[in-house]
C-alpha cells in the first residue's frame, strides 16, 4: 500500500494564480499536505520563476507547464536553461521533432519531460476545427504517447480518461500525469474529459494535476487531504483543519486641533493623504462629528481609522506620502495619534 508521503509525491497543486503572493499564501495555507507544485503560464510570468527557484530550496518540488514548442535550437536551448534551475518536470507538447530535441538537451539532468498529447479541454469538435485528422481525442492521444515513448520522454500528459490506454502503451517506468482531476460532485469548469483522483489513479495515472478544487476551496488543506484520502481509495470523509484564529486590526486614533482659518490647508492634507490611505486600505469608523471631554481635554477633530493589521496601520503612517501629508498638518494644527492592536 502507497504510504502518505508516496501520494503526497503524486499529487501536483496547480498554482494557477495571477500573483506570487496570492501562490505564497496557498503554499502556507496547504503546508506539509502538498509537496508538488505546478507553474504554469499565469504565475510563471508574474514572477513565478522566480518563485520556483524558492520552493525548490525549500524542498518542495516544481512542475513547470510551460509546453514548450518551437524550432528545435531554440527548444533544447530553453531545456537547458530550464534544467539548470533544478524543476522536477517540464512539459513540451509532444511533436516528434521538439520531442527529440527536448530529450537531446535534457541528458544528464534530473529532469522528467513530458509530451503534452491533447489538452484536456478539447474534444473532437475541437480538434477538427484546429485541424487535426482525428476528430477522436484517444486516437491522438495514442499516437502522441507512442511518439513520446519513442524520442526517450520520460512521460506524457493526458486526460484521465486515456489513461488505461496510454499505459499500456508506454509501459510501466513512464510518467502519466493527468489534469483535469474532480472530486466527485465538483463543477468541471471548462474541463470536459475528467475523472476522480480514486478512478485516475485506478486507470494507470503517476501524477495527478489539480487546481481549482483545492485553490478555490475554503478550507485548502481540508481539500488536499481529502483529495489524497480518494487517491488512495480510503472512503472520503470530512476533513476540517482549526481555523486560524482571525488576526486584530489596528487602528489610528487620531485627535487634531486645527487652527482657525486653517481649513484650506487641512483640506490640502486630507487630499495629500488620501492615496495612502486607500494604499493601505484604510476604513474611517469615526470621522469628525460633535464630541463631549468628560474626562482630560476635548480635541475639535477625533478620528479613528482601521486598518488590516496594526503592521499595515504602522506602514501606512511610515509611508512616503503620509510623511509628505503629515508635514502640511503640523503646520496648522496640533495633532496626537497612537496606533493601537485591536484586541477582541
Amino acid at each position: 500500500m502507497a504510504t502518505n508521503h508516496d501520494v503526497k509525491n503524486q499529487l501536483i497543486v496547480a498554482l494557477d494564480v495571477p500573483s506570487v503572493k496570492e501562490a505564497e499564501t496557498i503554499v502556507t495555507e496547504l503546508g506539509d499536505s502538498a509537496i508538488y507544485y505546478k507553474i504554469g503560464h499565469q504565475l510563471g510570468f508574474a514572477g513565478g520563476l522566480s518563485f520556483a527557484s524558492d520552493l525548490i530550496k525549500d524542498g518542495k518540488k516544481i512542475f513547470l507547464d510551460m509546453k514548450l514548442l518551437d524550432i528545435d535550437n531554440t527548444v533544447a536551448k530553453g531545456v537547458e536553461s530550464i534544467a539548470k534551475m533544478g524543476v522536477s518536470m517540464l512539459t513540451i507538447h509532444a511533436y516528434p521533432k521538439a520531442m527529440r530535441a527536448a530529450v537531446e538537451a535534457a541528458k544528464g539532468s534530473e529532469l522528467t519531460l513530458l509530451g503534452v498529447t491533447v489538452l484536456t479541454s478539447m474534444d473532437g469538435k475541437d480538434l477538427l476545427e484546429a485541424g487535426y485528422l482525428h476528430s477522436d481525442p484517444t486516437e491522438l492521444v495514442k499516437a502522441r504517447a507512442k511518439q513520446a515513448a519513442d524520442a526517450g520522454m520520460g512521460g506524457v500528459v493526458c486526460s484521465a480518461q486515456e489513461a488505461a490506454i496510454v499505459r499500456q502503451i508506454v509501459g510501466e517506468d513512464m510518467a502519466i500525469v493527468t489534469p483535469g482531476i474532480r472530486p466527485a460532485g465538483a463543477d468541471l469548469g471548462d474541463q470536459k474529459r475528467v475523472m476522480t483522483p480514486s478512478q485516475a489513479i485506478e486507470a494507470g495515472a503517476s501524477h495527478l494535476v489539480v487546481g481549482r478544487p483545492i485553490v478555490a476551496a475554503s478550507d485548502r488543506r481540508a481539500a488536499a487531504l481529502n483529495i489524497i484520502m480518494d487517491m488512495t481509495n480510503i472512503e472520503a470523509q470530512t476533513i476540517t483543519t482549526p481555523a486560524a484564529a482571525p488576526k486584530p486590526k489596528g487602528y489610528w486614533i487620531a485627535r487634531i486641533d486645527a487652527q482657525d482659518g486653517s481649513e484650506e490647508h487641512y483640506q490640502d492634507y486630507i487630499n495629500t493623504a488620501k492615496p495612502a490611505f486607500e494604499k493601505y486600505g484604510a476604513k474611517f469608523i469615526v470621522r469628525g462629528g460633535n464630541s463631549i471631554a468628560v474626562e482630560g481635554q476635548g480635541r475639535k477633530r477625533n478620528i479613528i481609522i482601521e486598518f488590516e493589521s496594526l503592521e499595515v496601520a504602522q506602514a501606512c503612517y511610515n509611508s512616503e506620502q503620509y510623511q509628505k501629508a503629515t508635514a502640511i498638518k503640523l503646520a496648522v494644527a496640533d495633532s496626537e495619534i497612537i496606533l493601537v492592536e485591536g484586541l477582541q
